[in-house]
């Protein structure tokens, strides 16, 4: 399991209760036991249960606690009482305020690999989305000219072959149409005022009809 992970925001009323507990259990052992052993040093375990959860000043509030509690119940020469304590208390919160730091850190890191991980995913489900745009839109080439053109009223018919009239055409524009097609292209034309357009549509393999086998 992640180290971090202990320090979710799902845990923070049971670990701040345990270290309660603890700092409890331990004052009363610490009493019971003081002309015997001092056990003071135990006081880093609750440290390190709430440091993953109270702001600094708060995390400072409960080192020192810890630090009055161990010298309360030393047996150690008074004299050297408020130098024990100093000690006491700068190892404890300088405990706390690193192991804090650590996993704020740590913390800050995996939220930023969950990020990253999101946006990459959420890229990949694009670049899909693009592709299978691409693969499934047609692609048209597309020419014009800006010369006399034909008009709209010869676009009827342009296509069929030894057309007739006026606007005759001959088997150009119809074959190229067949040969286009034959490979699931078409070729159309766009009525425009001034020159004319063509345009040629190609159509993704997998919506183009099968050609018929030989």
């Amino acid at each position: 399991m992640e180290f971090s992970s202990l320090y979710s925001q799902d845990n923070r009323a049971r670990f701040l209760s345990a270290a309660a507990i603890l700092i409890v259990v331990i004052a009363v052992v610490d009493w019971s036991t003081k002309p015997f052993i001092s056990i003071g040093f135990l006081y880093l375990f609750p440290i390190l249960l709430v440091a993953g959860f109270l702001p600094r000043w708060q995390i400072t509030l409960v080192a020192l606690v810890c630090a009055v509690l161990q010298e309360l119940f030393s047996e150690l020469p008074s004299n050297e009482a408020i130098t024990r304590l100093l000690m006491a208390s700068a190892g404890f919160v300088g405990t706390g305020l690193f192991v804090s730091e650590i996993i704020r850190s740590r913390q800050m890191t995996m939220a930023h690999l969950v990020e990253v991980e999101t946006q990459v995913a959420l890229r990949k489900e694009i670049e899909e989305q693009l592709r299978a745009l691409v693969e499934s839109s047609p692609v048209a080439i597309v020419t014009i000219d800006s010369d006399t053109g034909v008009g709209i009223s010869s676009a009827e018919g342009l296509f069929q072959p030894f057309r007739q009239g006026v606007d005759a055409t001959g088997l150009g524009l119809y074959v190229s149409r067949a040969i286009l097609r034959s490979f699931g292209v078409d070729l159309l034309f766009e009525p425009r005022t001034v020159g004319c357009c063509f345009a040629v549509c190609l159509t993704p393999a997998f919506n183009r009809p099968e050609r018929p086998s030989d």
